[in-house]
């Protein structure tokens, strides 16, 4: 549940709005999310062949239409980045858009679709290979 980061209070459109990214090991640190009000979750595996899963996070805010994306897995004990954060739409999400999958073509990469915004205000796709941030 989002709140103002320094009450316990709920908060508005109008105050910097937190949310905290929790484990069921309770031996790992909730992770502070700014500008959030809650957030949508999917476990996604098989992006490479560590056995690995990693945490698809969508961020909910005031907007309507843009969110970014997070992927996210736990190391030594805390929440970490392994993908810098993209862009992208609920109208993608809606429909099901395929944000992070393996790369077939080079082993232990990621093809990243990210959503953008031309001059004209028109969206497209742009798809990308990253690689994950390796294990230490």
């Amino acid at each position: 549940m989002a709140h103002a980061p320094n009450s316990a209070a709920l908060c508005d459109e109008y105050e910097d709005c937190r949310c905290d990214l929790w484990s069921a090991d309770a031996r790992v640190p909730p992770k502070p999310l700014g500008s959030c009000t809650g957030a949508v979750l999917s476990v996604l595996g098989g992006l490479d062949d560590s056995g690995r899963e990693r945490l698809q996070l969508l961020r909910t805010w005031w907007t309507s239409t843009w969110t970014k994306s997070s992927l996210l897995e736990i190391r030594d004990g805390e929440w970490v980045r392994v993908l810098p954060d993209i862009s992208t739409t609920w109208d993608d999400a809606e429909a099901e858009l395929v944000l992070y999958k393996a790369d077939p073509q080079q082993p232990g990469r990621v093809l990243v679709t990210e959503t953008v915004m031309d001059d004209e205000g028109d969206w497209s796709h742009r798809t990308r290979s990253e690689a994950l941030r390796p294990v230490p």
